[in-house]
Parts: structure tokens; C-alpha cells; sequence
């Protein structure tokens, strides 16, 4: 005799936490044995203040399988903030159409900052300096960098990925011309790359290369925004 598919009625999703990670829940509370077929699983962080910009690991998979009395299947999920956000956080989890749960979650320790700043001093003559970053997820949120530097400063500006993915040229001398204004003595580049699909969430590394004579201090900022 086939096994039926379950009813909504017959399962109930929750949240726990173990050994303080988040973990959605989808367990058996009534009736016979019943089969549920995949239902993908959805995770929303809701901080107490501030725009939820922060990065979300997991849920990976789906909940399904044979539902019996008192079994259950589970899928965990992780949250890093950014300093802009405020706890506590609730976490707020849909597992398909019909079962949802909201609890408190802990969260990674320490916060992202979505927006970072850098000032990069160039010595006299042909110099270089290098500096990393942490990068949310490149995929799901895009990048926008703002480099401010003197006007007769001939200046690239790379971003590498140490893990994974092609080199980012984020400014050259072509590049200026096209996405930068004068601003007295500045010149104030404002470049969108969107998301970054072939790049890793991970520590990138910024190369910064004066190629004129004199001394000149680049001011860099790389913002992480959500994409929706």
C-alpha cells in the first residue's frame, strides 16, 4: 500500500537551537506515517534596528522524506550582522506555503561593517600598497567603491580574490575619465559593479598603484549593499 502524502495538519515547523546554531525543524505531531515531499526551506533575520544587510548562511536543502511518529528532519542556517544592525535578532523561517516559525537566534560573534574605509598613503615616486577587506557574499549583494585622490595622481586601483575569481579592475586611467568629477583639487570616482557572481565571500585584497612622482593619499570606501 502506498504511503500517503502528509497533511498540513499532521507536521509542525519550529526552531531550536543546537549547540547555539539556528536549526528549522520539521516534525511529525500527528496521524500515521506520511511522506513529504520536498518544500524548500526560507530564512528572513529581523534585528531590532537597522536594515537586515548582513550575511546569511544556510539553509542548504530541502525538507522532505518519511514523517512517522515523533520524526523530523532539519535544516540549520547561521546569520553575521553587520555593525549597523542592532539586536537581538529573530529569526524568521517558511518551509514552503503552509509552515512558518519565529524565535530569537544567536549570531556569528563581532559584526561586518558594510561600509569600509581606507586611507592609503603613497610615498614619494612609483609606490604601492595593498590592503584586505571582508567581503559579504558577492552574489547577493553589490558592491559600490568610492575613491577620492588628488588630480594629477595617475592611480589604479585593483581588487583581488584570493580564493576564487577574476581580478576587478575597479580603476584605471580609462575608467577615470568616465566615472570620476574634479572637485578642486580631487578627482571623486564613484564606480556600481552590482553583484559580483564570480567572486567569493571572503577576504579580498585591494592593490592601490601610484605610478606619478609625488606623494598622494587615496581615500576608498567599498559599500555592501542587499540586493533585493
Amino acid at each position: 500500500m502506498p504511503i500517503p502524502a502528509c497533511e498540513q495538519r499532521q507536521l509542525a515547523l519550529s526552531i531550536r537551537l543546537i549547540e547555539k546554531t539556528p536549526v528549522a525543524v520539521l516534525r511529525h505531531m500527528s496521524g500515521g506515517l506520511c511522506r513529504q515531499f520536498a518544500i524548500p526551506v526560507t530564512v528572513r533575520v529581523l534585528p531590532s534596528a537597522g536594515a537586515p544587510n548582513g550575511e546569511l548562511f544556510g539553509p542548504e536543502g530541502a525538507l522532505n522524506g518519511l514523517f512517522g511518529s515523533g520524526g523530523e528532519e532539519r535544516v540549520a542556517f547561521r546569520y553575521w550582522p553587520t555593525c549597523a544592525e542592532k539586536g537581538p535578532f529573530h529569526a524568521l523561517v517558511r518551509a514552503g506555503n503552509y509552515y512558518t516559525a519565529k524565535r530569537l537566534i544567536p549570531v556569528e560573534p563581532g559584526c561586518f561593517p558594510a561600509v569600509q574605509r581606507r586611507i592609503v598613503h603613497l610615498g614619494r615616486g612609483q609606490a604601492r600598497r595593498s590592503l584586505a577587506v571582508q567581503a559579504l557574499n558577492p552574489g547577493r549583494h553589490g558592491l559600490v567603491v568610492r575613491a577620492v585622490l588628488p588630480h594629477e595622481a595617475r592611480v589604479e586601483i585593483t581588487i583581488e580574490d584570493p580564493r576564487s575569481g577574476p581580478t576587478v579592475h575597479v580603476l584605471d586611467e580609462a575608467r577615470r575619465g568616465d566615472w570620476c568629477h574634479t572637485r578642486e583639487t580631487l578627482d571623486v570616482c564613484v564606480l556600481d559593479f552590482g553583484a559580483l557572481e564570480a567572486q567569493s565571500p571572503c577576504t579580498w585584497i585591494v592593490h592601490v598603484r601610484k605610478r606619478t612622482r609625488k606623494p598622494a593619499a587615496v581615500r576608498i570606501a567599498l559599500r555592501f549593499e542587499a540586493l533585493r
